[in-house]
């Protein structure tokens, strides 16, 4: 897989980010428990989408048709010249089914 992103910057193209494979920006012991408990299967990690917001960039991954996605909605991190993903707001806010962080909506 190559992914990448790229930006027009005065009417030229312009590669912001690029990858080979998805990777998370987790601790690599957290990244091989996770690994371990098939609850990040690197292979089924697929953008759907991608948007600049002040600057930031944000991703977001579907998790309705495979398991092993901890993390849905990420922003990008690069460190050695490497693109990460980095939970937003967190990985504790981001897991699965857990509804109870979330603010309540009032109609």
């Amino acid at each position: 897989m190559f992914l990448s992103f790229a930006q027009t910057i005065g009417g030229k193209i312009k590669i912001m980010l690029e990858w080979v494979t998805l990777d998370y920006d987790f601790p690599s012991t957290m990244k091989r428990s996770l690994i371990e408990r098939n609850m990040l299967i690197p292979e089924y990690l697929a953008l759907v989408n991608m948007d600049v917001i002040r600057g930031r960039i944000f991703t977001t991954i579907s998790r309705t048709s495979k398991p092993g996605i901890p993390v849905a909605l990420n922003t990008v991190i690069k460190r050695n010249g490497k693109s990460f993903l980095k939970p937003f707001p967190s990985p504790r806010l981001n897991r699965a089914g857990d509804h109870s962080k979330c603010p309540k909506h009032e109609d």
